[in-house]
């Protein structure tokens, strides 16, 4: 009943030659969102200093699980942890014994699995929909809010691999 619910809607949106024009206007735009987040980011991946006041800390926790040593001890001068979950450390480790400890290995992680979300984002709306242009957009909107969350998909933080 769904599937025929999406045939019935898309049957009604694509009716016109105007509104196919206004869908491929939207989708433009969506993939103008996407782009424009790929390019300031990949940008932003080399810059040598910290875009937000913890990377150079998560560097630190990189660095530790690189030394094999534990992450959550009793806290000193050396180091005292952050509590997040140390899911994103180990993953920045893997990448900082391929490129060495760095905030760019932190934030390529970040920017993967941001990119990671918009992939996941299109596949399940082209899923459930079986409409090329609502996953676009959908990854689009995604990518729109890179602004809106203070440019924060990328930088060496957990957010985005949490989501």
């Amino acid at each position: 009943m769904v599937r025929g619910l999406i045939a019935d809607w898309r049957t009604l949106i694509w009716s016109t030659r105007a509104d196919r024009l206004l869908w491929g206007l939207v989708a433009a735009a969506a993939l103008l969102a996407i782009s424009a987040f790929v390019y300031v980011a990949a940008v932003r991946l080399s810059y040598p200093f910290e875009l937000e006041w913890m990377e150079g800390a998560v560097v630190d926790h990189v660095r530790v699980v690189l030394a094999g040593e534990p992450l959550y001890r009793k806290p000193s001068l050396d180091f005292t942890p952050y509590i997040y979950t140390p899911l994103y450390y180990y993953a920045c480790a893997l990448v900082a014994a391929v490129v060495g400890p760095s905030i760019m290995a932190a934030r390529a992680v970040s920017l993967v699995a941001a990119l990671a979300c918009m992939v996941l984002i299109h596949a399940f709306v082209r899923r459930e929909s079986d409409d090329s242009i609502a996953a676009i957009v959908a990854a689009g909107l995604f990518a729109a809010t890179y602004e809106v969350t203070a440019y924060w998909f990328d930088v060496a933080r957990a957010d985005s691999l949490a989501l």
